[in-house]
């Protein structure tokens, strides 16, 4: 063959240097290596016949080193591989299109011999292809918002799935996405990444047959239901400061505004019976705890404003609030009052400051943190006992254990700021189960899995250390929902963004999205409220 110096170029990576040469008529030339009597040449010739060429091109490999060429090998090449250790290899071509094969063994074996040039010749067929036009149509409520993955058919001898062209790709919920040079004949295509609430009704599998210089258009029906039945309350800072608490629905109401007194509405915590809500207020200078109604009226007192009372915390049988009152010049204390201001009292009487009250499942204990412990005691404040060192405790559902988390740095950049604990409630069989950005953790309902966030992501991590990432974005708080797969989470860049996960699947799932005003600074604590 002649050839002409089409581009030349010396690479060296450690075990051959190579030279490239094109075909366009003329005489070829090389680059020569430092000489010797110990090394070999391979020379390779790349033929490409038919009447639909991939002109994107090839990649070689050899004795399992891809040479790098700084682009794709042209359609029609030689290549010379110098300076080569004597004895046997295999060459790779690779990245062919789907519609192109290589017409013979590929790998191909050569010995290289000292002194000598081994050639090698590689000649590929490529048909005339078709082309997969993939098409997303979907309806209903809560829609899958980041679409959806589709896959091709693998075909045996391609690089990895179908190479270059990949059988994987995405295609957003209403939209298309092309796949071509792929090869006529039948072929199935495969719809995943549905979220667990979606559905598609006319299959998620579909066998189609490319044709020759056409386009066929794969469809894919996608029908959404509800998500979730149940609304989710959060507290939120306007433009202002001002912050107040409002509700995400379930049923297409969007998002609703509770509270609009002037001060500060904040830490909403749903009764278990989801009538009432507590929350905490400065309306009249200091913190008190306040109960209202479901729907934001009938707000009543249940502290009188004489302490900084905060983070309310409803007992399983409803009939208690437990939560943290601060008194000038004292630390904060845990304590227990009725909601209607009756049988209020102090559990603690410490002078280190506490937070973070947790009622067990059963009602019977109370879990919170002292001066960066963990402790539990007795509902009525008897017999207080130090577990661990650590912040934020959460009880799982079924009471077996207690999640916390332990300070690890006090750099907030640091790619593991504290680390995700659980502990039994004696004290027993501490379990380090990974790392977080210091937030609250929640617990799935099966007690088998904590959420939290992590580099402002959202994170799952199962008791055995297992980790899937269902969220991106940048995460500030997480909460599961009582029962099911989904997390909701709040998120503050660009704008405040609260979100319901799908933490049943193995990659990140967006249900839906709801965005307040770029206005707003926050939206915070998340609680999970009554089905709508």
């Amino acid at each position: 063959m002649s050839a002409q110096l089409w581009s030349t170029i010396a690479i060296r990576t450690g075990l051959f240097l190579v030279t490239l040469v094109g075909c366009n008529g003329g005489d070829s030339t090389g680059v020569s290596g430092p000489p010797g009597p110990t090394v070999g040449t391979l020379a390779i010739t790349i033929v490409t016949t038919g009447s639909d060429p991939d002109l994107q091109g090839y990649t070689l490999t050899f004795r399992g080193f891809e040479i790098n060429f700084g682009s794709p090998l042209p359609i029609d090449t030689l290549v010379r591989v110098l300076d080569l250790a004597p004895g046997d290899g295999e060459v790779l071509l690779g990245d062919l299109a789907d519609n192109c094969s290589v017409i013979g063994i590929n790998p191909a074996s050569v010995l290289i011999t000292v002194g000598d040039q081994t050639d090698i010749t590689f000649t590929i067929a490529c048909v005339q292809s078709g082309s997969i036009q993939v098409v997303a149509t979907t309806t209903g409520l809560d829609p899958d918002l980041d679409g959806y993955v589709f896959q091709i058919d693998t075909l045996e001898g391609h690089r990895g799935t179908l190479g270059e062209y990949a059988s994987l790709d995405l295609v957003d919920l209403n939209g298309s996405s092309i796949i071509s040079r792929l090869r006529p004949g039948s072929r199935t295509v495969t719809l995943t990444a549905v979220a667990h609430n979606c559905s598609v009704t006319n299959g998620l599998t579909r066998t189609v047959t490319v044709v020759a210089g056409s386009v066929v258009p794969v469809p894919f029906d996608v029908n959404c239901v509800r998500a979730t039945d149940r609304a989710i309350a959060f507290a939120a800072a306007d433009s202002g400061g001002n912050t107040d608490i409002y509700v995400r629905h379930s049923d297409g109401r969007g998002i609703e505004r509770l509270t609009t007194d002037p001060g500060e509405d904040r830490s909403p915590a749903w009764s278990p019976d989801y009538s009432t809500m507590a929350f905490a207020s400065n309306r009249t200078g200091r913190f008190a705890i306040y109960t209202m109604d479901a729907t934001g009226g009938n707000v009543r007192p249940v502290t009188n404003g004489s302490r900084d009372d905060r983070r309310p915390a409803w007992s399983p049988d409803g009939a208690s609030l437990a939560f943290v009152g601060d008194t000038a010049g004292h630390e904060a204390n845990i304590y227990r009052v009725n909601p209607d201001g009756s049988g209020l009292t102090n559990l603690t009487h410490s002078a280190d400051s506490e937070s973070e009250p947790q009622w067990s499942p059963d009602g019977t204990k109370l879990v919170f943190s002292r001066a960066g412990e963990i402790l539990t005691m007795a509902a009525d404040g008897g017999g207080p006992v130090i577990l661990i060192a650590g912040v934020y405790p959460r009880w799982s559902p079924d009471g077996s254990l207690i999640a916390f988390e332990h300070v690890l740095s006090s750099d907030w950049y640091w790619i593991c700021f504290s680390s995700v604990n659980v502990i039994h409630p004696d004290g027993s069989n501490v379990q380090n189960v990974g790392c977080a950005g210091l937030a609250q953790v929640s617990w799935a309902p099966d007690s088998r899995r904590i959420a939290f966030s992590k580099l402002q992501s959202t994170v799952v991590v199962g008791l055995d250390g297992t980790a899937t990432l269902i969220s991106s974005v940048n995460t500030r708080e997480v909460a599961w929902a009582p029962e099911g797969s989904e997390v909701a989470a709040s998120a503050s860049a660009p704008c405040p963004v609260l979100e319901l996960l799908d933490a049943g699947g193995l990659s990140p799932l967006v249900l839906t999205t709801n965005t307040l005003p770029c206005g707003f600074q926050t939206l915070s604590e998340l609680a999970w409220g009554p089905v709508e």
